[in-house]
């Protein structure tokens, strides 16, 4: 049997990796109940909010500060998610995706992906944001987030690579039939 198909595997299981990451670090938290957030899809629409959010500040080279992220959480649980927390709860709740959701409480975030050139497993690095120190009035320091290459794979992988592309997703699977 031809297994040609197999080829570049452990690229799709970064990609996949992603997603598994995320929701590893999210899933069964006792953290988001402490803002009434219960389900699975209200942590999922809140990371992925987030993660689009700091793609905006990233791509406009502007800073992004926990209490940017806490501004921007509490403007939307406002408009749209109505849940009762105070605008420090959100800043803690800011912090609280982009250090224990995002970045794994600082550490190294690696997903298990078989490599069947290989024949073994091979642990694939992803790294969502980075970080940097700014100066606000020359004199506060404070910390920005901005994405990774992994960060903009992911969000780009949800939508605008998909949008963007000439052909459709029926088209390409037309394509790789004829292949």
């Amino acid at each position: 049997m031809d297994l040609d198909f197999l080829n570049d595997f452990t690229k799709r299981m970064k990609s996949i990796g992603s997603y598994g990451l995320l929701f590893k670090n999210s899933i069964q938290k006792g953290t988001w109940k402490q803002y009434g957030i219960d389900t699975l899809y209200e942590q999922t629409n809140l990371i992925f909010s987030v993660l689009l959010y700091i793609m905006e500040q990233s791509l406009k080279d502007e800073s992004c500060t926990i209490d940017d992220i806490g501004n921007f959480i509490d403007t939307i649980n406002m408009k749209w998610f109505k849940k009762q927390i105070s605008y420090d709860q959100c800043k803690e709740l800011g912090d609280f995706i982009v250090n224990v959701i995002l970045c794994d409480d600082g550490k190294a975030m690696y997903f298990q992906g078989f490599d069947y050139e290989k024949g073994q497993y091979q642990e694939i690095h992803i790294s969502f944001i980075a970080n940097k120190i700014i100066y606000i009035n020359e004199d506060v320091r404070r910390t920005s987030y901005y994405l990774t290459e992994d960060g903009y794979n992911l969000m780009l992988s949800t939508l605008e690579i998909e949008s963007n592309m000439k052909l459709t997703i029926h088209e390409m699977i037309f394509k790789l039939h004829m292949e």
